[in-house]
């Protein structure tokens, strides 16, 4: 699958993005953690036998979960923005273009997410008793299609950045000089979650990568059409 056109996305849901940070301040917590752990909850049933094999478990947890949940996520999401725009220059244009997408993939979920946790808490869904199909009616209500295409490609093309970068001997070599950096400079905990994914991706062979990204492809695509037509 081709990379997703950084620029393009951006400038098409510009607007869209806007209006996040009124959802964020207008959505319940509650809400919008019920929605990320109905998705991860989705992701662990649909993805079971990834998490249930040694060869593939550490990917499965970190891409299914700890790269998700919402622990940290808002200082997290800071701290890039500010590293994108305080090392923008010194950093090759390959790096600024997965750095990006990294953000571009937040701000499309935060959006997606806010605002089935918005239909949620506006239908006054009990979260203590709610169902699946709750958050499966908000899902469809929320629709943009497209979006949750592209969210898809985001998340395949981000999954191909992590796996090249494990793969990469000059960075394993630089690894032991970078983090001190980092760390110096407020981005310790950003890096750390980074260096995570680097050491969950080591784990996957070529073979294994393969087939769990084809299967994220087929899967979620088969759940976006099943759920939006």
């Amino acid at each position: 699958m081709p990379g997703v056109p950084i620029e393009q996305v951006k400038e098409n849901y510009e607007i869209i993005f806007g209006s996040t940070t009124a959802l964020r301040s207008k959505v319940n917590k509650e809400y919008h953690a019920a929605v990320v752990l109905f998705h991860m909850n989705r992701f662990k049933k649909t993805y079971q036998h990834f998490f249930s094999r040694p060869e593939t478990f550490q990917a499965a947890n970190f891409f299914f979960d700890r790269l998700y949940t919402l622990e940290g996520k808002a200082q997290r999401d800071e701290i890039t923005r500010q590293s994108i725009n305080r090392f923008h220059p010194l950093l090759l244009q390959g790096m600024l273009d997965k750095l990006e997408k990294l953000v571009l993939l937040n701000d499309i979920t935060d959006y997606l997410d806010l605002s089935l946790a918005s239909i949620l808490e506006e239908k006054k869904i009990d979260l203590m008793n709610s169902r699946p199909e709750d958050f499966e009616e908000a899902y469809c209500q929320v629709g943009e299609k497209e979006m949750r295409t592209v969210q898809m490609q985001l998340v395949l093309d981000n999954l191909v950045n992590f796996y090249q970068f494990s793969k990469n001997k000059i960075i394993s070599a630089l690894i032991p000089m970078f983090v001190p950096l980092a760390r110096l400079s407020g981005a310790g905990s950003l890096v750390a979650l980074f260096f995570e994914g680097y050491n969950a991706s080591q784990t996957l062979t070529d073979e294994n990568f393969y087939a769990f990204t084809q299967e994220i492809e087929t899967l979620e695509a088969r759940y976006i059409k099943q759920m939006l037509g």
